[in-house]
């Protein structure tokens, strides 16, 4: 049974492997089981498989009413424009960043069958792709802020747990 990474768990630091179609690691479904009932339970609008200790290159993230599911996802272009938004992590409750990422990209990455996929996503969606890719090739959000920044926010967050 899968469970939730936490900040400092070497798998969010680990680039994942490789989705292979001919010889998967996993049947698809359990995977996608996984990903969806972890995203859900935490209320998050995307998940990684490192976030969970899995590391192959899959992802799900919130799509309308449903759940999308990327395997072997990738950038193919991004905007020119960059926008700064407040996001948060699952794998890291309670610490919110401003993170500058393209506002609009053009992705492929295949389904759970192997089928190819190629569309172009902005808003939340393109930003959400983003930081799920980020999480495959073992980069977190943390990353993208300063460690002063970072610093704070944890020694923020380390007073508010105790008030509690």
């Amino acid at each position: 049974m899968f469970s939730l990474a936490l900040d400092g768990d070497p798998a969010l630091s680990q680039a994942a492997s490789i989705w292979d179609f001919n010889n998967p690691p996993a049947l698809h479904t359990d995977i996608e089981d996984a990903l969806e009932r972890l995203m859900r339970e935490e209320r998050g609008i995307g998940f990684a498989a490192n976030q969970m200790g899995f590391l192959y290159r899959v992802f799900a993230m919130q799509i309308d009413n449903g759940v999308l599911f990327c395997y072997n996802p990738e950038i193919l272009t991004s905007g020119n424009n960059q926008v700064v938004m407040e996001e948060g992590c699952l794998s890291f409750p309670e610490l919110y960043f401003k993170v500058k990422r393209a506002e609009t990209v053009s992705v492929r990455y295949q389904d759970g069958t192997g089928a190819v996929h190629e569309t172009s996503l902005d808003g939340i969606q393109a930003r959400c792709f983003q930081h799920e890719l980020d999480h495959l090739d073992g980069i977190c959000f943390t990353d993208r802020v300063s460690k002063l920044t970072l610093d704070m926010a944890k020694k923020k967050r380390t007073k508010r747990e105790r008030k509690n």
